[in-house]
């Protein structure tokens, strides 16, 4: 509105300001500057619309990007939460989907790196008892994505049906209309690739912003990375621990493996005798036998042969434990040339048998020393029954009858090597029967029958305990 007025006193022109005038003219009115005034208040109108809308568009996008950056903020968040490559591929599908809405199926390739082929390992939308069949050839999907795919920004690529190979990615399932790629490469190259599929239209992720898609993808680039280096870290750790609870030159298990997992067993093994009455026969298969096993003579060998030929016999001695007990029970080098094997929950009944065949089974092995030379050779075996006493299974300790299957070895020793001995409590004497007792009067408590004596010896041939 623009006040055309013959009056220019301030006060004359504040009223008409105050009525709604945008402008003023006073009296004589030129015709051009009237029209200019005009088209210039015009001019200004528009822009003052045309800001508006600006500014309302402006404030849609930046509510928008804030909206997605409090998306992104929540999805570092829950990544972060996560280490384990498994859950944390699951969330990665999850949170995709959930950012890029126009995104209806998701998959994950990861590079088998022994085979050499992409295979399918998490997925959302997708039948998951699919996906252990679905591998890719490495440079069939790379070429999938990053060869026929548009690029959108380093690693990232969107395909579109004139670049598919019209082959479904799973057999009986629509093909997708659109894929977008994320590839995750690190400095041994390209490792996985994150593919989000829309199965209706082929536009449906044309209008993506890509600073957005960009982010995702250096957040899942940096967790994926976390996740894979903790898995390396404990692979790497279990490596340490594995070589620590093993002897490093049979590959046996050593005494800290014992002392760290036979506690449980002992546990499980006394639990099952608890609460047994003395009539009651004791349960099947919950006996820990302990044998004690020592190569005949093994000095001579090294003094003959070499250290290295004696070596080779230690090393060979876990194959021919090997063939005699399940992969379960414990084969143990108990000290240079002394191995304990522990038969877990196993009947007592059985260990004169078990001893007899391991004894075989050392006895007739032939030795391979190297250079063409092999050798046989004896061995002595000492074995004891943990719980001890059926009718006190606490009163001796797993340690304690491991002493009694060492004393034993050295009996067997002492009376003429390439032999067996093993002794057990007998049932009626129980009471009467201690560690101190056992392993001091050994020769006694077996004569008073408080013992009962198991041995490859002939009786006609006395034991030296």
């Amino acid at each position: 509105m623009i006040f055309l007025s013959a009056k220019n006193l301030i006060a004359d022109l504040m009223d008409g300001f105050e009525v709604g005038a945008n402008d003023f003219l006073t009296k004589p009115i030129a015709k051009g500057e009237l029209v200019s005034r005009v088209r210039t208040h015009l001019q200004l109108l528009d822009v003052r619309r045309h800001l508006e809308e600006k500014v309302k568009e402006r404030t849609q996008e930046v509510e928008q990007a804030n909206q997605v950056l409090q998306t992104l903020d929540g999805i570092v968040a829950t990544i972060n939460q996560e280490v384990i490559l498994e859950r944390l591929l699951d969330v990665l599908l999850r949170e995709a989907m959930h950012l890029f809405s126009h995104a209806e199926r998701a998959i994950y390739w990861s590079l088998n790196s022994q085979t050499g082929d992409f295979e399918a390992i998490a997925a959302e939308g997708y039948p998951p008892s699919l996906l252990p069949a679905l591998t890719m050839d490495k440079n069939t999907l790379l070429a999938r994505y990053c060869n026929n795919g548009q690029r959108l920004d380093k690693d990232i690529h969107l395909l579109k049906p004139n670049a598919l190979d019209r082959v479904p990615l799973l057999p009986g399932l629509p093909m997708a209309r659109a894929e977008l790629a994320l590839a995750i490469s690190f400095d041994d190259g390209v490792i996985g690739v994150l593919c989000l599929h829309n199965l209706s239209s082929q536009n449906a992720f044309d209008q993506l912003d890509k600073l957005t898609i960009s982010r995702f993808h250096s957040h899942i680039r940096s967790a994926l990375l976390k996740a894979r280096l903790m898995e390396a870290l404990k692979a790497q750790n279990e490596r340490l621990e594995d070589a620590s609870l093993s002897d490093p030159l049979t590959g046996l298990r050593n005494r800290r493996y014992l002392l760290k997992y036979l506690d449980s067993d002992v546990a499980l093994t006394l639990r099952s005798h608890r609460g047994r009455t003395p009539d009651e026969p004791p349960p099947p298969n919950s006996d820990l036998l302990f044998f004690m096993l020592e190569i005949d003579r093994l000095a001579e060998i090294n003094d003959t042969y070499g250290s290295a030929a004696g070596d080779r016999v230690l090393v060979q001695i876990k194959q021919v434990m090997g063939q005699v007990f399940r992969e379960s029970d414990f084969l143990v080098r108990w000290s240079g040339d002394e191995f304990l094997i522990v038969a877990r929950f196993s009947n007592r009944r059985a260990a004169p048998l078990m001893v007899e065949r391991l004894y075989h089974a050392v006895s007739q092995h032939r030795f391979d020393l190297g250079n063409g030379e092999t050798i046989h050779r004896s061995c002595s075996i000492g074995f004891a029954s943990f719980p001890y006493l059926l009718s006190d299974p606490l009163a001796f300790s797993w340690n304690q009858v491991v002493d009694i299957a060492s004393l034993c070895l050295y009996a067997a020793k002492r009376s003429q090597r390439d032999c067996w001995v093993g002794v057990e409590a007998n049932a009626t004497s129980e009471s009467q029967l201690t560690h101190q007792a056992i392993t001091t009067r050994t020769q006694q408590l077996i004569s008073e029958r408080k013992l009962l004596l198991h041995t490859s010896i002939g009786p006609d041939r006395p034991l030296h305990w």
